[in-house]
């Protein structure tokens, strides 16, 4: 157990790594403020606390012991099968509204842009149903179900979770809901189910752009006109002449903007949070967090909303309220400055080595499937927000629960059954 513990935070550790580096590269290109020695002292508070916890581990770890050893579902599993849906039409309930039907009556840049602000101002526990669905139930219960041959259940519960996204005109919770079921077919070389659910996904997004995005709509006519401000904020990213971008088909329009957010957009936003801390808003020390604010005893400050309205204030007036949300360590930097940096990578090592720990008795393609996707969130979440509210440490339970080998009846494609190993993991 020692040498899979060992590979398991080996490879997030690798991944976390490359993904930070894509960031700060990123950062220190455009970023004026951005140093060296800021990433450096994150790397090396990253890099301290994987050498002592994995120490740790190897010392005091038994050969044979997980935290969680699953449960047999097998018998009951058509349960899971509705569970999204059932938090769906709670969800619904308890929101009132669709905020899909409002944005396309409405048909307006800030129209759709003030419904998606009052979808995030919504209270307990409706603001949670999304992230719990799309990221901590829906992919460790698709992949159950693929593991089990059951593929036509396997994708009605991946449409039920992945339809929130529609539902709520929200590109990430399609794209967290399809990327760890996509990986893990990848992974069990199941290429075919991979393809499906990709294109499914696909489309998924490409009906919340059209609905979101004017230049898709008529609320800018389809005439890319740079005067207006709606039309400017989709052209911005895209970086292409007006006459290019009408003949680029759709896919690549999408692949263009998702490319341009999953590789650039990171490490610009932590560039636009260092000309922000400290020249224009001091270090907080403690008041960015919710928990910690009440203890230092000051009012807490929500720093991406608050980067937003500094950036925009133009927006802010109108009452639209918008996030700017930043890679993980920023947190910690608005609060702490530099040494906020060290900690950052201190508590990350921490995170990564816990899940390592909580689902070291799932099968490896399940385990990087389902953490995979909660790394790439901390490129632009803070990693306590990637664990609660973004459903990491539930899908951590999740997945441990569901996904060991109790639940095992056939060997994965990648994992051929033997006499020494009767059950094998999912």
């Amino acid at each position: 157990m020692k040498q899979e513990i060992g590979l398991r935070l080996g490879v997030l550790s690798a991944f976390y790594l490359l993904l930070m580096a894509t960031v700060w590269g990123v950062a220190l290109v455009v970023g004026d403020n951005v140093r060296p020695t800021h990433f450096m002292t994150h790397f090396v508070g990253f890099g301290t606390a994987i050498v002592a916890l994995l120490a740790i581990v190897f010392r005091f770890s038994p050969e044979h012991h997980a935290f969680l050893n699953g449960l047999k579902v097998a018998d009951y599993d058509w349960v899971l099968a509705i569970v999204p849906i059932a938090f769906i039409t709670v969800y619904l309930i308890l929101l009132g509204n669709i905020p899909l039907m409002d944005a396309i009556l409405a048909n307006e840049y800030y129209a759709v842009s003030r419904i998606r602000t009052d979808i995030s101002k919504s209270g307990f526990p409706e603001s949670y149903i999304p992230s719990l669905v799309t990221r901590a139930l829906g992919p460790p219960i698709v992949i159950y179900f693929l593991h089990m041959k059951k593929l036509k259940t396997a994708f009605f519960v991946f449409l039920c979770a992945a339809a929130i996204g529609i539902l709520t005109i929200t590109k990430g919770h399609v794209i967290f809901a399809a990327v760890p079921v996509i990986l893990y077919c990848v992974f069990t070389k199941r290429v075919l189910q991979a393809g499906l659910f990709l294109s499914v996904a696909v489309f998924m997004i490409y009906i919340v752009m059209v609905v979101t995005n004017p230049v898709a709509n008529t609320a800018c006519g389809f005439s890319n006109d740079p005067s207006n401000p709606a039309c400017r904020e989709t052209l911005e990213p895209l970086s292409m002449s007006n006459e290019d971008l009408k003949n680029l088909p759709a896919v690549e329009k999408l692949i263009r903007s998702l490319s341009r957010r999953a590789l650039l957009v990171p490490g610009k936003v932590v560039a636009e949070w260092f000309e922000i801390f400290p020249a224009k808003v001091p270090f907080e020390y403690g008041c960015g967090y919710r928990f910690l604010a009440p203890l230092v005893g000051c009012e807490f400050q929500q720093n991406a909303r608050l980067v937003y309205e500094v950036k925009y204030p133009d927006r802010a007036a109108q009452g639209i309220l918008g996030n700017k949300n930043a890679a993980h360590f920023m947190e910690e930097y608005a609060n702490y400055g530099v040494p906020g940096l060290f900690l950052a990578g201190v508590l990350a090592a921490a995170a990564i080595c816990f899940a390592t720990l909580l689902m070291i008795n799932i099968s490896l393609p399940a385990f990087l499937s389902v953490n995979a996707v909660f790394l790439l969130m901390l490129a632009s979440t803070a990693l306590h927000t990637t664990l609660l509210s973004g459903g990491w440490f539930m899908a951590m339970i999740t997945s441990a629960v569901l996904l060991a080998r109790f639940n095992l009846k056939a060997a994965e494609p990648t994992a051929p059954l033997t006499k020494s190993a009767p059950q094998d993991k999912i």
